[in-house]
């Protein structure tokens, strides 16, 4: 469970930190050629033999390491996408950024009758962890930020309930 965990976290992580810096970050020392720029820490050949073999045609790598498992984040076609690798260079999961018109016709035809009243976010985290697929974004409300976590036949389940700070008087 622990490492479901670490997975999921490690991928949340690379995610949000992909917001603030990314490949051609100038703190962030480059490790191979110039044709297929990695950046990062610096990885075993058979993680990185792996990633290339998964996705043959990845391009700007950047790779992370946290609790003994390895986050790539990389682009294919100009998408961005997110692995995480064990030691070995075993494939654990796999997500990427999709726009909520992208998902399965079920997953948007459950939110336009489970949601309706909320304002859905339009990027939406595809994720792909032990041989099942998981949509996740956030529905906002009047009074509460709900995340959701949608599966490919249309469940839906409250994953987070955020309530919104209440703002008290007028500011001027």
């Amino acid at each position: 469970m622990k490492k479901i965990s670490s997975i999921i976290a490690g991928l949340a992580i690379v995610f949000s930190a992909s917001a603030f810096t990314g490949p051609g970050d100038k703190a962030v020392e480059e490790l191979t050629s110039p044709s297929r720029p990695t950046v990062g820490i610096v990885v075993s050949n058979s993680i990185n033999a792996s990633l290339l073999k998964d996705f043959s045609t990845a391009d700007a790598i950047t790779w992370k390491e946290k609790e003994g498992l390895y986050f790539a984040y990389f682009k294919v076609n100009n998408n961005d996408f997110f692995a995480a690798y064990s030691p070995e260079g075993e494939l654990l999961g796999l997500s990427r950024r999709l726009d909520i018109s992208q998902l399965p016709l079920k997953v948007m035809q459950a939110l336009s009758e489970k949601m309706a009243g909320y304002n859905l976010e339009n990027s939406v985290t595809e994720l792909i962890f032990e041989g099942q697929t998981n949509y996740y974004l956030n529905a906002e409300g009047k009074t509460k930020i709900l995340q959701l976590k949608c599966s490919p036949s249309g469940d839906i389940a409250v994953e987070n309930r955020i309530k919104k700070k209440q703002l008290v008087g007028s500011v001027y």
